[in-house]
């Protein structure tokens, strides 16, 4: 999972806003236990926050 979107949110903001554990939602995560709409939430919240729309389009 290394660069990917949840590897930044946890890497860049989670330390801001500690609402799961990295190791219990990684290992949930690699064994396809989360909840889709947590995953794909977490992703667009780094997206958002670490500006990818903009970088995307320029």
């Amino acid at each position: 999972m290394k660069n990917s979107s949840l590897d930044k949110y946890f890497d860049l903001f989670h330390d801001a806003n500690p609402i799961y554990s990295r190791e219990n939602f990684l290992h949930s995560y690699q064994n396809a236990l989360c909840n889709n709409d947590l995953v794909f939430t977490m992703a667009m919240i780094t997206a958002k926050l670490i500006g990818f729309a903009q970088k995307a389009l320029t």
